[in-house]
């Protein structure tokens, strides 16, 4: 007689595996019980491959647009045998992406009308109103309300966000990640009692230039980084350093006072080497910072992305132009060109198209900023900051700088460009998550 619980123990990640990649011909074969079983035998791998099918329920997180039906149609059947509230609120948040599918989001962004897309909302809820019931499906609703309106209503949108984050008892927000920018969207209000404490000012005044190696250029690319990061790509970065002489490159080391002299003496030694192998020489164009981490921040890698908006202004007293990069990025051409067209601009982002931009910490991207001078004669960087500070005592807070960025913009006089509007160098690459997956297992392999 076959034994059905070790079968079903044998088939749960299997389950999970077709969940997670949400292709809806595996959906739609899954048997809703044999679900069920699986998600009580194993509740954390559950919300794991719920995680990864959040990724098809909620509008501009996959870069092409599809079709959600499937994936409602599969937790439609889901939703009465698990009695799940992340299954409820994907569900709800499913059937509005549905809904909105035939909205035209980018006119409403533009013109700042969230009327026929709050009515393409209420209009879902008078359609299937028993997929808006349960709590987890109200917590997508306020989420979903939130976005709209903040295309034209921060305040508005504020409250939204904020009815969403006192009634998660559950933590389905953090625990599905897609939406996680809606735990530090804040209003108006919120953020000026960041700048009425002036608490960008206590970061700004930490920050330390390391050595003695002044600035030699009028412009540099800036990253900030934690020491994994740092020994991940600081071999790219100083090799891109000694090939381009005419900018420099600007490190922000982020962690501990120890850490940085480790970092910097280990760099030391490496370029060395990169100086006796290739010829060309130790770079003169490396400038280092170190940056602590406050200890009021409970999510150190959020501070780690937004030390290069806090020491923007701190390195525009010795430079005309920044770019501000994510580490993780590599140059495919020249970037001379490039910085050379965008060097008038005072501040361009990279902003974001269709579904995504429904999202305020989607809206804008905080990978490639380029700034100059020009920014200090606005208001843009004390902006940013307030807002950065205003959320890095909170948890859950990974969005952060790109609801801030969202913040500076709205409050921006004049029209701020659009990076992608421009031929940008600097790219993604799949390459880089095996050098990060590599230097896991050699970390593992130390300890």
């Amino acid at each position: 007689m076959p034994n059905n619980a070790a079968s079903s123990e044998t088939a749960t990640p299997e389950i999970f595996g077709s969940i997670r990649r949400g292709r809806s011909r595996d959906l739609l074969e899954l048997v809703p019980q044999q679900v069920a079983d699986a998600a009580a035998q194993d509740p954390n791998g559950f919300a794991l491959a719920l995680r990864g099918l959040g990724r098809w329920c909620t509008p501009g997180v996959e870069p092409t647009q599809h079709d959600p039906e499937p994936v409602l149609e599969f937790l439609d059947r889901t939703a009465p045998l698990t009695k799940s509230p992340h299954v409820d609120y994907l569900r709800a948040t499913a059937d509005f992406y549905r809904a909105l599918l035939d909205a035209d989001i980018p006119h409403a962004l533009g013109a700042g009308q969230t009327d026929a897309l709050l009515s393409a909302v209420d209009a879902r809820l008078d359609r299937a109103p028993q997929r808006h019931e349960s709590e987890g499906a109200s917590l997508a609703r306020s989420n979903v309300q939130g976005k709209i309106r903040s295309l034209a209503d921060r305040d508005g949108a504020a409250r939204h966000f904020a009815d969403l984050r006192e009634r998660d008892q559950d933590g389905v927000i953090a625990s599905l990640y897609s939406d996680l920018g809606a735990m530090t969207y804040f209003g108006h209000d919120d953020v000026e009692t960041a700048a009425r404490e002036d608490g960008p000012l206590s970061i700004r005044s930490t920050i330390r230039r390391l050595g003695g190696r002044a600035p030699k250029n009028r412009t540099s690319i800036v990253v900030s980084v934690d020491p994994r990061f740092f020994r991940i790509y600081a071999p790219h970065l100083y090799f891109c350093a000694q090939q381009l002489p005419e900018i420099d490159m600007t490190i922000l080391l982020c962690g501990t006072g120890g850490q940085a002299k480790e970092l910097m003496g280990d760099g030391h030694r490496y370029l060395k080497s990169l100086a006796a192998l290739n010829g060309g020489g130790y770079p003169d164009n490396l400038v280092h910072y170190f940056v602590p981490v406050p200890k009021t921040v409970p999510e150190r890698r959020t501070f780690y992305a937004a030390a290069r908006f806090f020491a923007a202004p701190v390195l525009l007293q010795d430079y005309r132009n920044l770019y501000l990069m994510d580490a993780d990025l590599a140059i495919d051409a020249h970037p001379g060109t490039f910085l050379k067209k965008v060097r008038d601009l005072p501040v361009a982002v990279p902003k974001s198209a269709g579904a995504s931009a429904l999202s305020p910490w989607r809206r804008f991207m905080a990978g490639n900023i380029p700034l100059s001078h020009k920014v200090m004669e606005t208001g843009f960087l004390d902006d940013l900051q307030n807002y950065l500070f205003r959320g890095m005592d909170r948890k859950n807070s990974w969005m952060l700088d790109q609801n801030a960025l969202s913040y500076a913009v709205e409050r921006f006089d004049g029209e701020i460009e659009d990076v992608n509007d421009y031929s940008r160098p600097f790219r993604t690459m799949r390459f880089m998550s095996t050098w990060e997956a590599n230097f896991r297992k050699a970390t593992l392999q130390a300890d």
